[in-house]
């Protein structure tokens, strides 16, 4: 999977700069900016919004159920996909309605969206190698988005 790193800080920082910019809009007008120009930037603003939108909200709920999963005791038994944790249900899933897939390897785990084409689980473009080489937050080809996160060890 060959993709880009997105730390928690990085995806804080997006979603501020959203809110910055919503804020923006609606002062620019103080500032001598005629309509035309501010339903411009607008709809500018919107556009790319509604791109980034689908992913972030996968990168937050793979984020709250890789916490979920982190939090266990590493020698549970794992689900193969989020429907079978205990937590809200509208976090289980990624944006277009799916749950995760859970895959453990070693003292890892991968929380990973199929994206907005569905991918199944045994059909995701990740592999138990790049799994055991990663953490974070990552975004893969035909919108995979892939938290790994490092699970606690079980008790000995």
């Amino acid at each position: 999977m060959s993709a880009m790193c997105l730390s928690l800080k990085r995806a804080v920082q997006i979603y501020a700069l959203c809110l910055t910019s919503v804020l923006f809009i609606s002062s620019i007008s103080a500032y001598g900016q005629s309509q035309e120009q501010i339903d411009e930037y607008q709809k500018e603003f919107e556009e790319e919004y509604q791109k980034l939108r689908p992913q972030m909200v996968t990168a937050l709920n793979a984020m709250h159920v890789g916490e979920v999963v982190r939090l266990q005791d590493g020698s549970s038994y794992l689900p193969r996909t989020s429907d079978g944790l205990t937590m809200e249900a509208k976090q289980k899933v990624d944006a277009w309605g799916s749950p995760f897939c859970i895959i453990p390897v070693g003292n890892r785990v991968a929380v990973v969206s199929g994206g907005p084409s569905h991918l199944s689980c045994d059909a995701l473009p990740l592999t138990a190698e790049q799994i055991a080489k990663s953490k974070g937050l990552h975004f893969g080809p035909s919108g995979v988005v892939a938290f790994i996160a490092i699970r606690r060890r079980g008790v000995e």
